[in-house]
């Protein structure tokens, strides 16, 4: 399965919309429920971004079933099959030169070589290779780190390829996915553990586009994307604020409970 440029927009958009591509494997494209659904998190992402405020056209790549290897071998393809030679889409350059102008791409590839036991560095090597086809198209990118159950070598991927980032000009932000639809959360991963269920890809695009907001309004997206941040930004400091005065009632209520004790002890002694 895999997704040929599909496109989530708003049915009222206009010439002067941005446009977003989301481009990698399975996990892009949306596969969950043993391939009978697909949801990608691009669909919540566009939708939050419409909420927001910004109008803006989001296209998904996705490969499913393709290492971020075979990506590289396929940037300039215009077609792309999978093992048993269906079409599953068209390689990163081909997409940008043809369905573009692309004001940003978002790239997460890497999973299945993760569950290949691809080595990390051989990773984050294909992974730069898939970013700077975007680069050399004149795309800044947005590094998602690959989710993977591989906890171990998923940590290495993602330490590696945020530390390329920060010497990275044309890569605006990073991220790690595992962040964003956390496996502490029930229901957010497939009884496989490898593939998002329909909750986990929604709460990824949620986030995403909250983690986007200071670099669209970099980008210069105008008014909306600003005010979009600095809201975010006062509803996270709200949201810590709130979860400092839980732990100190919590403590507080510990101590007075363990004077209590104490008291009860102290008496009856």
């Amino acid at each position: 399965m895999g997704a040929q440029g599909s496109h989530l927009e708003d049915a009222g958009r206009n010439e002067g919309n941005r446009h977003i591509l989301c481009y990698g494997d399975n996990l892009t494209f949306g596969f969950c429920s043993n391939g009978n659904q697909c949801k990608p998190y691009a669909a919540t992402l566009s939708e939050a971004l419409v909420r927001a405020g910004l109008r803006c056209k989001v296209s998904v790549g996705g490969l499913s079933g393709h290492t971020a290897r075979q990506m590289v071998a396929s940037i300039d393809s215009p077609t792309v099959t999978d093992a048993q030679g269906r079409l599953i889409g068209r390689g990163l350059g081909r997409m940008i030169d043809e369905d573009g102008p692309f004001d940003l791409c978002i790239i997460m590839a890497g999973t299945n070589d993760l569950t290949a036991s691809y080595g990390s560095e051989d990773i984050v090597r294909d992974l730069r290779s898939l970013h700077a086809a975007a680069h050399s198209r004149g795309v800044p990118t947005v590094a998602l780190a690959p989710p993977s159950p591989q906890r171990a070598a998923q940590a290495e991927v993602a330490k590696l390829l945020a530390q390329w980032v920060q010497t990275a000009q044309p890569v605006l932000t990073y991220a790690n996915a595992e962040d964003f639809a956390p496996r502490s959360m029930q229901g957010f991963w497939e009884p496989d553990n490898v593939h998002l269920s329909p909750a986990g890809s929604a709460s990824l695009g949620q986030r995403m586009m909250v983690h986007l907001l200071p670099t669209l309004s970099y980008l210069g997206w105008g008014e909306a994307a600003t005010k979009a941040a600095i809201e975010a930004t006062l509803q996270a400091e709200r949201q810590r604020a709130k979860q400092n005065q839980e732990c100190y009632s919590r403590a507080k209520a510990w101590h007075q409970s363990a004077i209590a004790k104490a008291k009860v002890a102290e008496a009856g002694a």
